[in-house]
């Protein structure tokens, strides 16, 4: 099970199973689960030399014409299936492109280093002052909600939303960072506590948890503190954090402080937040 073959619409294959090794500065596979490997060249019937070549493509889309070349010795007519072929190809390098390019071009653009790997920056007063007018807008649509929060923000709506902007929101945002540099901080202890490539880099900038995860349950215990009288909730003060911590990381995509985020990466009953920072 891997949550990320959600990303586009072909499966993941199996990288597990899969060695990669150098020699002589040349990147080589090792043959895994060679108990039937042979070196005599097979005779596939078209649809099995299909398939083959389609897990090829999953395996390595940037070697799309590579793996066509070696696929005609197998079968001359497979270049007749390139169509088919290359839309396999576009959803695998759909997938590569979230989990990989975009990440990577975020952390360059945000001069990220091998050094930072755990860093977490604060947003800066233009960005809050826009997040608060989205928060306030989203408050104002919870309120009017006759059957979910109905009259969340009291009597006097706009000097409710003041009220939480002044009191509640700034505290939100130091534990919400607080949560990512204990995150990071978890993945980096996987490397050593730094990262030594770039790749790793990412891989210790992908923050995967669920509702379960011991630095998610801190996070929200910490903001779920948030006094009653600022706001008149219908139901327990964690079904707006719940709500608030989505609408917040969602914005924070759009104005550039994360890469990507995702709430249900993954499939039914088993998936997983995920952000890229």
């Amino acid at each position: 099970y891997n949550p990320y073959g959600t990303l586009s619409d072909t499966f993941l294959p199996r990288y597990d199973n899969v060695t990669f090794y150098l020699e002589k500065g040349q990147g080589r596979l090792a043959i895994v689960d060679s108990e039937e490997f042979s070196d005599k060249m097979p005779k596939l019937d078209k649809k099995t030399s299909f398939i083959m070549c389609f897990k090829a493509v999953l395996f390595f889309p940037h070697h799309f014409e590579d793996i066509l070349s070696v696929a005609q010795t197998f079968d001359p007519d497979i270049h007749l299936r390139r169509d088919e072929l290359q839309a396999i190809q576009q959803q695998a390098l759909k997938r590569f492109k979230i989990i990989y390019d975009d990440h990577l071009k975020f952390v360059l653009d945000q001069g990220i280093t091998l050094q930072q790997a755990t860093v977490v920056r604060p947003l800066n007063p233009d960005k809050v002052k826009r997040l608060e007018k989205v928060i306030a807008d989203w408050l104002r649509l919870q309120h009017n909600d006759k059957y979910m929060t109905p009259d969340l923000l009291g009597s006097d709506p706009e000097t409710a939303i003041a009220k939480f902007h002044q009191d509640f929101l700034p505290r939100f945002l130091v534990h919400l960072y607080v949560f990512f540099t204990r995150m990071l901080e978890e993945n980096a202890q996987s490397y050593e506590g730094r990262a030594s490539s770039m790749t790793e880099l990412l891989r210790i900038r992908t923050l995967e948890f669920t509702k379960q995860h011991a630095c998610y349950n801190t996070f929200i215990e910490t903001v779920c503190a948030i006094p009653r009288d600022m706001l008149k909730l219908k139901y327990e003060t964690s079904f707006l954090h719940y709500h608030l911590l989505d609408l917040i990381l969602n914005e924070l995509v759009k104005e550039g402080e994360i890469a990507y985020y995702n709430r249900e990466l993954g499939y039914g009953g088993r998936t997983i937040h995920c952000i890229f920072c």
